[in-house]
């Protein structure tokens, strides 16, 4: 299968010699498929920044949403006015444990989902800083790309 492909790679890439590209024990000049980028528009850059600007956004967003479900959950547990008035433990609200237990325990889960939400903050803010601008210095002054 590899060999059927060859034929078609070298057809497709310009050819360098390959002691040109560093192999001292290539020998004689053999011809090997030489890569070939084409340089990506500024509104090619512009577009995978943005895509990653959003995913960043809604992966701060939904993180930080979750720890701040989260902790409102474990506060109004623990917090919250009991509405119970039979005291009887076995037939009545019990003895009012479940509502202590149930924010302990989403309460540092709260705590754990924070840390996402700030990772993916601090890379948001990465790279906002990164943003491609339209104004960039260039050789022998400034140079302007939209």
């Amino acid at each position: 299968m590899l060999g059927a492909l060859l034929p078609e790679v070298a057809a497709a890439a310009p050819l360098a010699p390959a002691n040109e590209l560093g192999d001292p024990m290539a020998g004689p000049a053999t011809m090997m498929p030489m890569p070939t980028l084409a340089p990506a528009s500024t509104d090619e850059i512009y577009q995978k920044w943005s895509a990653k600007r959003r995913k960043l956004q809604i992966q701060t967003g939904v993180s930080a949403g979750l720890a701040v479900a989260l902790l409102g959950t474990g506060l109004l547990a623990l917090f919250a006015p009991s509405v119970c008035r039979d005291p009887d433990p076995d037939f009545g609200c019990g003895e009012g444990y479940g509502r202590f237990f149930t924010a302990m325990t989403v309460l540092p889960a709260s705590v754990v989902a924070t840390i996402p939400a700030i990772v993916f903050g601090v890379r948001l803010h990465r790279h906002q800083k990164q943003r491609p601008v339209a104004l960039q210095a260039g050789p022998g002054g400034f140079v302007l790309r939209f």
